[in-house]
């Protein structure tokens, strides 16, 4: 990997974290109260979404400067394949939030009622996984989405098309799934077995008798980020690595053809 090509990630990744910050703030704006809401707010989200996008897309002012002389990396932008892995890995991410939710909330209600904040008109145990499994995992999906995209299509070595990365995705959320489950497993027996303790205020917020599922899908939900986010970087580096070397400069093959043609005169010679 040149360092152009880390330069590059590294300022995608950046862009990805002020795309982060925009969304923090529009959260902070729809769950303000109207009259609370001041337009200095409303001006930050601007701002970073202007600047998360300018950089995910590429920044071609900061890389034209970094490395002038690699033509090849200046003005690369997202293409449609990009933006398709992008939405596979919401949609894949937002699915196996949905699912696992689905499960986790009859095993431990409270996880998603006395620790969360009230959700309107979703009174049914369905409805609130998956309005959860949606909230908590979409974001999930973008922070490995974008930079899967720009190992997958960016530089000049060749391109990975979005077809060939369902499998890599399918099995990162198999591994996931298997992972919370095992944790959750751990949690259960851990919790059964007095090993593991929860805060006095978390404690007190439980019925009685329930701690038990409650670590269990504390414990699951937690190894499904930390799987996600090492896997996720597995799966980069292995996508990264299957696209093979740089294509050769146009200029170079005539001048590798030349001396082809020169070695097989001096060969009949």
């Amino acid at each position: 990997m040149k360092p152009s090509d880390i330069f590059s990630v590294a300022i995608r990744l950046l862009g990805l974290f002020f795309l982060y910050l925009a969304v923090r703030s529009a959260a902070v704006l729809l769950t303000s109260p109207p009259g609370e809401v001041a337009w200095g707010f409303f001006l930050q989200a601007a701002l970073y979404v202007g600047v998360g996008w300018w950089l995910v897309g590429g920044a071609s002012f900061l890389m034209e400067r970094a490395y002038p002389t690699e033509p090849g990396q200046r003005g690369w932008r997202p293409d449609g394949a990009s933006l398709a892995i992008v939405l596979m890995c919401v949609a894949a991410a937002v699915c196996y939030g949905i699912a696992v939710d689905q499960v986790t909330v009859r095993m431990s209600s409270e996880s998603f009622t006395s620790f969360h904040r009230p959700v309107p008109g979703a009174v049914d145990q369905t409805l609130l996984a998956t309005y959860w499994g949606i909230v908590a995992t979409w974001w999930v999906g973008l922070l490995l989405g974008v930079p899967l995209a720009v190992v997958a299509r960016a530089g000049s070595r060749p391109k990975r098309p979005v077809g060939s990365l369902i499998l890599p995705v399918v099995c990162l959320l198999g591994a996931t799934a298997a992972c919370a489950f095992i944790a959750g497993l751990v949690g259960w027996q851990l919790a059964c077995d007095g090993a593991a303790f929860l805060d006095r205020r978390i404690a007190g917020g439980l019925p009685a008798g329930r701690e038990v599922p409650f670590h269990a899908v504390t414990w699951a939900h937690a190894a499904s980020y930390l799987t996600g986010l090492f896997g996720g970087i597995v799966v980069m580096v292995m996508v990264w690595r299957s696209r093979g070397p740089a294509a050769a400069p146009r200029d170079a093959e005539p001048t590798a053809a030349v001396e082809r043609g020169r070695s097989d005169v001096f060969g009949d010679l």
